[in-house]
């Protein structure tokens, strides 16, 4: 939980669009809610987004994603189910396993794996991007 807790906090000030993360102890990570009283943000595998709300959520990501790598880390699992939808903007979420880049020597795989998973969903979608291309442009 703590290194869940640093990681995000990093990101946070970083500008990066992470629900503010408040505390954490032995079994807890206490976080800002994103959502309503009704019910927390849906996934962005299970949102229904329009032709426009996508191609805008391919943007937030793709941003959202470099800042991520700027501040010298790997999300490690990014994936539309790691990201939420909410009033129009993409939250990034689940840092457990997220990776410095610059300490492990396979970041750049894991990088490269992030990209291939979230760019595929995107495709699958409509939307053409290539991976290979966008991983260069992170580096």
């Amino acid at each position: 939980m703590h290194h869940e807790h640093d990681v995000m906090r990093t990101l946070w000030h970083a500008g990066v669009n992470v629900p503010y993360p408040m505390s954490y102890g032995d079994d807890v990570f206490v976080m800002e809610y994103v959502g309503e009283r009704s019910g927390a943000a849906p996934m962005l595998a299970s949102a229904r987004l329009s032709g426009a709300e996508l191609d805008d959520a391919l943007v937030q990501v793709l941003e959202g994603l470099a800042a991520i790598v700027d501040a010298g880390w790997i999300h490690g699992d990014l994936s539309a189910f790691n990201l939420l939808w909410w009033e129009d903007a993409v939250w990034f979420i689940d840092f457990p396993q997220a990776i410095d880049l610059a300490a492990n020597p396979q970041g750049l795989n894991f990088l490269h794996r992030d990209v291939s998973n979230i760019v595929a969903w995107f495709n699958q979608r409509g939307l053409a991007v290539d991976p290979d291309e966008l991983f260069a442009g992170l580096l």
